[in-house]
């Protein structure tokens, strides 16, 4: 059973993967359905490559797939009983998910011994991102502009990139 207790079930582990993979799998349609419903008014907007946005999402998150990042997603997101959720091994996870996918605004962040600097995203990585968060907003009933304003401050932003955000979230 390697990792896991005898006491932990094959069965048990196997309801939580396909838990988990499911929840990846609804994620990636509905970021899908955002394009679909939202892609050209986004695309307008920001004046990005729309075939390579469509390109983007169709590979959207494919990394949570992967050895580096699924078990630690699933382990804190849907652990099994008495499995204890690690934020760190968690980190380790997120770590290796916003290196390889440029939707997320802390892969265009150096933190340097100058201190932090936020780069200009690139209109196609904003679109994509807005189109994420679309889709988050869809999963959980709530508003992209709401999610956006209450945690703008937590994020590490250029200014550049900021003006391009507000104007797309401000048509929703």
């Amino acid at each position: 059973m390697g990792i896991y207790s005898n006491k932990i079930s094959r069965q048990t582990l196997d309801t939580k993967i396909k838990e988990y993979t499911d929840y990846i799998k609804e994620h990636k349609e509905n970021v899908i359905k955002c394009f679909d419903t939202y892609g050209s008014v986004i695309q307008e907007i920001l004046n990005c490559d729309i075939d390579k946005l469509k390109r983007n999402v169709e590979i959207h998150d494919d990394s949570k797939f992967s050895n580096e990042e699924f078990e630690y997603y699933r382990q804190f997101f849907y652990p099994l009983d008495g499995e204890k959720k690690d934020k760190n091994i968690m980190n380790c996870g997120w770590l290796n998910h916003i290196h390889l996918n440029k939707h997320h605004w802390n892969y265009w962040v150096i933190v340097d011994s100058e201190g932090i600097t936020a780069l200009d995203m690139p209109v196609d990585y904003i679109a994509e991102m807005i189109l994420d968060w679309l889709a988050m907003s869809m999963k959980f009933n709530n508003s992209v502009k709401d999610f956006y304003e209450k945690n703008k401050g937590k994020m590490v932003l250029s200014p550049n990139t900021v003006i391009l955000i507000d104007r797309v979230i401000d048509q929703f």
